[in-house]
């Protein structure tokens, strides 16, 4: 929410000086031990990191807890996937301007893949606010505030990256499309007086291929009156023209788990790891997530193998909504059991498609693992039918 005053503006009606916005967040479904291996945990509290820290392999998890205030940023130094989350604030506030300490960003996940930014607020950066030029990386519910200088970017996200459900105010470009397979949907924007709101690159060649952008509100542009930068849409070149390509209807995928799964919490989304087919390139194996391409009539299938006395309770899910629901029981016959669930439906471009355990019910809360190994798979698959 934008609380704004009458007659607050700067050297144009558009430039409102006194910025006010209130953000309210779903209560967290996932918060880890403090004491996990791989997990640092910042509980409440001002915590002062002098630049930005390192994270090397022995790191996992970053989890940034209500009512933390840190002072710093965070850069992965290898390949393995990290995930920051939380609802605190993440700030770069007393830093100079392009301080040496950060390499580019607030948080810089350049290199690797499968990175996930969650929940946090990042305030007051020296240059940009997320810099996440590998694959398959997720900025999800992200509020960026206090965009005060230049080059202050929104966030930049490689190839098969997604975006979504966050707010940007950013004094340089808010969202940078420089890559393949970019989704980005449901967003607010405040652009400051710098930037565009969408940026495809400074470079002469580079062609962008099945990038998505949907419900994106831009609710002001503050472009005042002596940078004349008045665009949604910057690019190096913008007499370019690009080939079209034909939409193909054939859209299909088939995962597996590559090793056993502990026992989920309620409500906890399936990660098929690894990819046998995924014609059209929409299910990300790091998210568990299938993005519906085209509208259609789709059929989805997910087997699940009980390991001895577990009961593992799931269910298919459009968007949030579950249309196809079951379960797998070994506890009665003491040995390995499978489930199958199917379900055939109509989903809208841009829904999504995934698994989840279902919350506790009548038929009670899933316990024990669930097995994958090369004797059977747990498994998800799909395909457009028409």
């Amino acid at each position: 929410m934008s609380i704004e005053f009458d007659n607050d503006h700067g050297s144009n009606t558009k430039d409102i000086r006194d910025k006010m916005l209130v953000f309210v967040d779903a209560p967290e479904l996932f918060v880890p031990n403090r004491e996990a291996k791989g997990v640092l945990y910042y509980g409440p509290g001002v915590h002062n990191l002098n630049g930005q820290k390192l994270l090397d392999s022995s790191v996992i998890e970053v989890y940034i807890a209500p009512g933390a205030f840190i002072k710093g940023g965070f850069r992965t130094t290898s390949n393995h996937a990290v995930k920051i989350h939380g609802r605190g604030v993440l700030s770069t506030e007393g830093y100079p301007w392009h301080d040496s300490r950060f390499k580019w960003a607030t948080i810089n996940m350049d290199s690797g893949s499968g990175y996930v930014i969650e929940g946090i607020t990042i305030s007051d950066p020296t240059n940009f606010y997320i810099r996440a030029l590998g694959s398959h990386n997720t900025v999800r519910n992200v509020k960026t505030v206090a965009a005060w200088t230049f080059n202050s970017d929104g966030v930049a996200t490689g190839s098969n990256g997604l975006v979504e459900n966050s707010f940007f105010m950013a004094n340089d470009d808010a969202i940078k499309l420089y890559a393949d397979n970019i989704v980005v949907r449901n967003c607010v924007v405040w652009q400051c007086q710098n930037g565009a709101v969408f940026q495809t690159g400074w470079w002469s060649s580079r062609k962008m291929h099945h990038v998505r952008v949907s419900d994106v509100d831009v609710i002001h542009t503050d472009w005042c009156t002596f940078k004349g930068n008045h665009c949604q849409i910057s690019a190096r070149l913008l007499a370019t023209s690009y080939p079209t390509q034909a939409a193909s209807n054939s859209y299909a995928f088939y995962a597996y788990m590559s090793n056993d799964m502990p026992a989920p919490s309620p409500h906890h989304t399936f990660i098929y790891d690894h990819v046998v087919t995924n014609e059209g390139g929409h299910y990300n194996h790091h998210s568990g997530i299938f993005t519906v391409p085209q509208s259609g009539v789709y059929v989805f299938s997910a087997t699940t193998i009980s390991d001895v006395n577990a009961v593992i309770l799931y269910e298919i899910v459009k968007n949030s909504s579950q249309f196809s629901i079951g379960l797998t029981n070994s506890a009665s016959i003491r040995n390995f059991h499978t489930g199958t669930l199917i379900g055939v439906i109509y989903a809208e471009k841009d829904d999504i498609i995934y698994v989840r355990s279902q919350a506790p019910g009548g038929a009670g809360q899933s316990h024990g693992s669930a097995r994958s190994q090369d004797w059977a798979r747990t498994s998800f698959c799909g395909w457009r039918l028409s």
